[in-house]
């Protein structure tokens, strides 16, 4: 038992000096976090940017089928289907299909989003990724033509679809850099090699879990009664004064979760495979290509005219088929499955099991939008990474600040662990250094 102490205390020592520093990076940003994300363009940024529907200019014809949503693009009243690189635009108040996308027309959309004047804008070009466009989703949008202001906004806009794909601004790239791009190893050369990056996350999270085990087992053996488990036969209470002592109190009371944080991070990388998942109809059906023959601009004119201010109106497809479920009811508080620390998934839901294919369906009742869906044997991402790694419990966030003060006082106890792990880990280079 001696001997096996004291290899895990070697080893602990070497990949605490290797992965201390990497642990007090993950707490720091991870305060960050809290607040503030990665920048992104989410369906709400485009409501908030898009202008209201003018019934009156919409024409009596349709383009075709396929064509789910009106919106006003450019100016103008526009059909638009698809997304990202196979999205298409037809002018509603003249039939006309927009083929191509010219400079001057992403120039007027990049200035209307930002609010800025066109004439003061910066354009380049970017056919390779750039600090905030690393992920892979956008290599089918490129190029992509940035527009910079000199008040900081930056909007990037597809050249193949018009689209607005990403929308920067000085201070969501300064708490970007505090945040996400640190905790989430988000650095441009790495980042663009996902099968790479992929990999040291894995490996880096993976060994910071063995590394801060090893640590919390060597730290309990101290307190064993029993003196043959003990280090070295040392008394129960903690033979070391200084950093090295405030190490070992501070890793004993937050090493649990020390370990859960690293170890669900490693998991968000999904390092061993999904299980395989059955395809389940519904999705299916709701994302089909609606028949809109028997749709006519006349009703859609009138449903706007009862709706003034409406800035997005898109068709609820319903696929006609018998649907056999389990069970249905209202949901009008977030639970385990369902919930949003930031309130944006609405309520009230209706939650639709069917137990034939393990699958919980959430539905907006005022969209029939599915806007949840999980799986019963999702329990692993949702249990072993959000709920470990994010405390993603509906009871603390319905009693908000709780859960923002939970988490800063683990945060806070996690980053005193690893700072001083910091603090002794330099000293054993700083003597290694010396002696050599």
């Amino acid at each position: 038992m001696q001997l096996l102490l004291r290899v895990a205390l070697f080893f602990h020592r070497w990949m605490g000096t290797a992965f201390c520093a990497l642990f007090a990076w993950w707490f720091v940003s991870g305060i960050f976090m809290m607040y503030w994300d990665f920048p992104a363009v989410t369906e709400a940024d485009r409501l908030q940017h898009a202008r209201p529907l003018n019934p009156s200019r919409v024409l009596r014809g349709m383009p075709g089928p396929g064509v789910p949503s009106l919106v006003i693009f450019d100016g103008r009243p526009a059909w638009i289907s698809g997304t990202g690189a196979r999205r298409s635009i037809t002018f509603a108040d003249d039939g006309k299909r927009l083929l191509v996308f010219s400079p001057e027309v992403n120039l007027r959309t990049a200035a209307e989003w930002a609010g800025r004047p066109a004439g003061e804008a910066q354009v380049e070009m970017l056919t390779e990724a750039d600090q905030w466009t690393v992920q892979g989703s956008f290599g089918a949008l490129r190029p992509l033509a940035k527009y910079e202001w000199p008040d900081g906004q930056a909007v990037y806009i597809s050249t193949r679809s018009g689209e607005v794909v990403q929308y920067t601004t000085r201070r969501s790239r300064l708490f970007a850099w505090l945040g996400a791009i640190p905790h989430w190893l988000y650095f441009t050369p790495l980042r663009t090699n996902t099968e790479l990056w992929s990999r040291v996350v894995i490996w880096a999270s993976g060994l910071a879990t063995l590394a801060a085990l090893l640590g919390l087992g060597v730290g309990l053996a101290m307190l064993s009664p029993r003196k043959k488990y003990r280090h070295s036969g040392l008394p129960t209470a903690i033979p070391y004064s200084g950093v090295k002592r405030l190490h070992t109190q501070w890793g004993l009371c937050f090493g649990v979760l020390v370990c859960t944080w690293a170890f669900s991070g490693m998991l968000s990388m999904d390092p061993i495979g999904s299980p395989a998942r059955g395809r389940s109809s519904v999705p299916a059906a709701l994302r089909s290509v609606p028949d809109l023959r028997h749709f006519t601009v006349q009703s859609m004119a009138d449903a706007l005219r009862k709706a003034p201010g409406t800035v997005l109106l898109t068709l609820a497809v319903f696929a006609g088929e018998t649907l056999y479920v389990a069970r249905v009811r209202v949901v009008r508080e977030y639970d385990f499955w369902y919930c949003d620390r930031l309130g944006r998934k609405p309520l009230p839901a209706v939650l639709v099991t069917r137990a034939a294919e393990g699958m919980r369906y959430y539905v907006d009742p005022r969209t029939a939008a599915i806007v949840g869906s999980y799986r019963t044997n999702d329990w692993v991402n949702r249990w072993l990474y959000h709920g470990l790694h994010s405390l993603d419990f509906p009871l603390l966030y319905r009693y908000r600040p709780l859960w923002d003060v939970v988490m800063l006082v683990l945060l806070g106890g996690g980053l005193v662990a690893s700072g001083t792990g910091v603090v002794l880990g330099f000293r054993v280079l700083r003597q290694r250094v010396f002696r050599a």
